[in-house]
């Protein structure tokens, strides 16, 4: 006979995800945003182990080929049950805010530059900076 403990497989970590997303376009503005209720039925743990993120973006065009945008984005984790009669987070909150700008050099290549900021709420200071330089080209 075989026996098999909870949490042992990728089946025993049902989940399911709803998000709505919206994008609005006038002239040389573009305003994006999605949102999501995520969940988790976690082996040994009462409640479901949710949370709920999203994100805004607005972008805009300054002149042929150059774009800046930025965007805010956010997780929040629900509070499962922890010992009896208390809640704990199953998880440490996050905020990002970032700023980018890019020039279009040709149909398939582009040159963009962002900056990130990441704050968490761990006690651990998981925050992050982000500094990027990107070139691509597409085939």
């Amino acid at each position: 006979m075989l026996f098999r403990s909870a949490g042992a497989t990728l089946g025993d970590y049902l989940q399911e995800l709803w998000g709505v997303d919206a994008t609005f376009s006038r002239g040389p503005v573009v305003l994006r945003g999605e949102f999501f209720h995520d969940g988790w039925q976690v082996p040994n743990v009462a409640d479901a182990a949710t949370d709920l993120s999203g994100y805004l973006e607005a972008q805009t065009d300054l002149a042929p080929g150059v774009w800046i945008a930025g965007r805010i984005g956010a997780i929040h984790y629900d509070e499962v049950a922890g010992q009896p009669g208390t809640r704990a987070p199953w998880d440490y909150d996050i905020r990002r805010v970032q700023l980018a700008g890019g020039y279009r050099v040709a149909r398939s290549v582009e040159v963009k530059a962002e900056a990130q900021r990441t704050h968490s709420n761990d006690p651990r200071g998981a925050d992050a900076d982000l500094l990027s330089l990107q070139l691509w080209c597409a085939f």
